[in-house]
């Protein structure tokens, strides 16, 4: 069995947990961002609401997850990141 090599595969209540604790910073700022670079993999993207949802230093794992799961997102290489003319509402980087 390969438990360690294989990717973290979010249920919906780790989901639901994680866009929680994201909403409530967008709330306590008064956010509604249109769009919002996620630095890293986190189950809260899955129900992120933004017309534009971005995702940098993702595994190439988390990244087919996202498409099958339907989830709409524009992958920026980490290399790319600091050169990227685009504006982000919001920034979330959150330690899985």
């Amino acid at each position: 069995m390969q438990f360690a090599l294989s990717p973290f595969i979010p249920g919906q209540e780790t989901a639901q947990r994680k866009h929680s604790i994201v909403k409530q910073v967008f709330d306590h700022y008064s956010l509604a961002p249109k769009s919002v670079l996620f630095i890293g993999f986190t189950p809260a993207i899955l129900l992120c609401g933004s017309d534009r949802v971005y995702v940098a230093d993702i595994s190439a794992e988390a990244e087919q997850w996202l498409a099958d799961a339907g989830v709409a997102v524009t992958v920026i290489s980490t290399e790319d990141l600091y050169n990227y003319n685009k504006h982000f509402d919001a920034v979330v980087a959150l330690e899985e």
